[in-house]
C-alpha cells in the first residue's frame, strides 16, 4: 500500500492521518488521543467507484433469482389505538428468509451475497377486500374536529435489513427480522413484503432506473384484538430466542400460558 496522509480542519479540531498512527489533537487542549498502530485506512467510494463494481445488469441489480420465504408469521396483535405509550408488537414477530439461485436454479453460496444491500418493506392489507391498510384516518377527523388527517396505522420500523443468522436449527441464512411492528385498528390483516436491492446507489437518483421490487410474498393473516379481547402474548419462539442470541433486539418471555398483563 502506498504511503497516504490526509489532514482536515474543522472548528476547534484538528484529525490528521499517516501509514504509522491516527492522531486526533483538540486545537484548544495540549493533551492528544492515538489511537492504536494499523495499517488499513478508511475510504469512501465514489458514485464512480460504485458503479465500476456494479453488477453487468441495466439496472446493476445481480442476475439471479430471489426467492422470500416466511419463516415466522404473525398470529395475533393487541391494538394500540392513537396513542403512542401502550405499544403491543406483533406476537410472534415477522421472520422472512432470502434464498438467491444462479440462472440455472443452482443455490449460490451465501458468502457470495452481499446481504446488507437487500432490504424488505412490510405493508398491511384488511383480509376480505385486499385493501391496503397502511393509513388510517384519525378518530378527530371523523368526529369533526379538525380537517381529515390520516396517520400511520403500523407502527414501527417498516423496512428491515437483510442479516446473515444462524437459526435454532443450526442453519446459517438471509433473513430479515420485523421486531418492532404494532397496529393501531382491530380486525384481520395480513402482510405483503417486497424485496429491494440498493445495492446500485450508482445508479440511484438518475431517473434511469428506480428502485424496483425484486421479490414479494404474502404472509397468512393475523388478529388484531382490542385490548379487552387480547388473549395474550404468545410465548417467544426457538427462532426468536436464536436471533436474540445473536444480537438481534427482540424481547423474549418465557410465559407460555401468554398472561396479558406480562410484558415483552
Amino acid at each position: 500500500m502506498e504511503n497516504y496522509s490526509h489532514a482536515s480542519t474543522f472548528p476547534n479540531n484538528t484529525y490528521r492521518m499517516d501509514q504509522t498512527n491516527a492522531i486526533f489533537e483538540h486545537s484548544t487542549s495540549t493533551q492528544s488521543f492515538q489511537s492504536p498502530r494499523t495499517q488499513n485506512y478508511l475510504q469512501y467510494a465514489t458514485r464512480e467507484m460504485i458503479q465500476s463494481t456494479l453488477a453487468p445488469t441495466q439496472t446493476g441489480v445481480p442476475n439471479r433469482k430471489y426467492s422470500l420465504y416466511i419463516v415466522q408469521t404473525s398470529e395475533r396483535a393487541r391494538m394500540c389505538g392513537f396513542g403512542e405509550k401502550d405499544r403491543r408488537s406483533l406476537s410472534p414477530l415477522p421472520i422472512v428468509q432470502l434464498l438467491v439461485s444462479d440462472e440455472t436454479g443452482k443455490p449460490v453460496d451465501i458468502e457470495d451475497i452481499e446481504h446488507t444491500f437487500f432490504v424488505l418493506h412490510a405493508t398491511p392489507y384488511k383480509c376480505g377486500t385486499h385493501e391496503e391498510a397502511s393509513l388510517v384516518m384519525h378518530p378527530t377527523s371523523q368526529l369533526g374536529f379538525r380537517s381529515q388527517t390520516n396517520t400511520r396505522n403500523l407502527l414501527g420500523n417498516l423496512i428491515a435489513n437483510g442479516r446473515k443468522l444462524t437459526d435454532h436449527e443450526g442453519r446459517v441464512g438471509i433473513f430479515f427480522v420485523f421486531q418492532d411492528l404494532s397496529i393501531r385498528t382491530d380486525g384481520d390483516f395480513y402482510f405483503e413484503f417486497s424485496l429491494m436491492y440498493i445495492g446500485c446507489q450508482g445508479m440511484v437518483n438518475t431517473g434511469l432506473h428506480p428502485m424496483s421490487v425484486i421479490a414479494s410474498v404474502k404472509s397468512e393473516p393475523f388478529v388484531a384484538y382490542s385490548a379487552k379481547k387480547f388473549p395474550g402474548m404468545i410465548e417467544t419462539t426457538s427462532l426468536s430466542r436464536a436471533f436474540s442470541s445473536q444480537g438481534v433486539k427482540i424481547a423474549t418471555r418465557s410465559d407460555k400460558k401468554g398472561q396479558k398483563d406480562s410484558t415483552e
